[in-house]
């Protein structure tokens, strides 16, 4: 059968070497899930084959594989949807693993913000964030992955 920790409870590791900066050694949730990605700030999410996610204690990974199409003006370009709220100030990171024809050769990986999205920055010198227009009213799909930590 399965191991069943009461609510509040969790696995103790206490028994192993601490870290400086140690503020927990209890893991006390496990989570796998779907989520639904949206476009916040305009525009079709045209279809989603893949949008995952696995949370480990107050860490969240995400996975998403869907074809967008922001609307095309000059608001910053984000996905919502994510699980789980990020904390402030910790963006978390990750990558984009396949962009079909859109170039992203100066996106930032991808960034989770406190208030529930995520976004991207341009990274050739110009730390702007990107705009729905990088999509010029084209859909392009997109596997993006992260991790980001809540609390």
């Amino acid at each position: 059968g399965n191991l069943k920790v009461a609510s509040g409870h969790g696995i103790d590791f206490s028994a192993t070497s601490d870290a400086s900066g140690m503020t927990s050694e209890l893991l006390d949730d496990y989570e796998e899930g779907t989520w639904t990605p949206t476009l916040p700030q305009g525009g079709t999410v045209n279809s989603i084959t893949d949008a995952h996610y696995i949370k480990i204690g107050n860490a969240v990974i995400y996975y998403c594989y869907a074809a967008f199409t922001p609307t095309n003006n000059s608001s910053y370009f984000r996905i919502g949807g994510i699980p789980y709220t990020p904390i402030q100030n910790n963006h978390g990171g990750g990558s984009i693993q396949y962009s079909s024809t859109l170039n992203v050769n100066h996106w930032s990986g991808s960034l989770a913000h406190h208030d529930g999205y995520i976004y991207f920055h341009r990274t050739d010198g110009n730390s702007a964030q990107i705009l729905n227009s990088a999509f010029g009213g084209s859909q392009y799909p997109l596997i993006i992955h992260g991790v980001y930590t809540i609390l």
